[in-house]
């Protein structure tokens, strides 16, 4: 008896990894779509541009003609007609201003914390071991 329903038992796994499988193939068509009637960089020297691409699970699956890549997904893919705009997939601009962005790492930030010159802590030489000095800023003056 155990060894007929450790069978069946084994059979009920294999089934539902069987579904599990096929369920989550099928939920991957579903996210399927085509960007087509565009101007698409694909960073190919020989071939820069493209006028249409297909995606299928966040991955880009073909990259060329509206003809050509409508056969790479299924009949129910999303279709996007991009009215002859510019296209620059997986291009994600950080906008980051460089220099500007390095200059306000290094500047000092008293906005909201300082009301005057006054209220500014005063620079300091504390003593370190061996009768030297060093500057930082304190309230407190560990030097003459």
């Amino acid at each position: 008896m155990g060894r007929v329903f450790g069978r069946y038992l084994g059979l009920l796994f294999f089934a539902a990894f069987i579904v599990l499988l096929a369920s989550s193939a099928l939920w991957a068509q579903g996210d399927e779509r085509v960007f087509f009637h565009a101007k698409i960089f694909t960073a190919v020297p020989e071939h820069p541009y493209a006028e249409a691409v297909a995606i299928r699970g966040g991955r880009i699956v073909a990259v060329g003609s509206t003809p050509e890549v409508t056969k790479s997904v299924s009949a129910t893919a999303e279709r996007i007609d991009l009215d002859g705009k510019s296209l620059f997939p997986g291009f994600i601009d950080s906008h980051s201003h460089s220099i500007d962005g390095g200059l306000g790492l290094i500047a000092a930030d008293a906005t909201d914390k300082v009301s005057s010159l006054d209220a500014l802590p005063s620079p300091t030489m504390p003593k370190i071991p061996g009768g030297a000095c060093a500057a930082t800023f304190s309230k407190f003056s560990a030097c003459p």
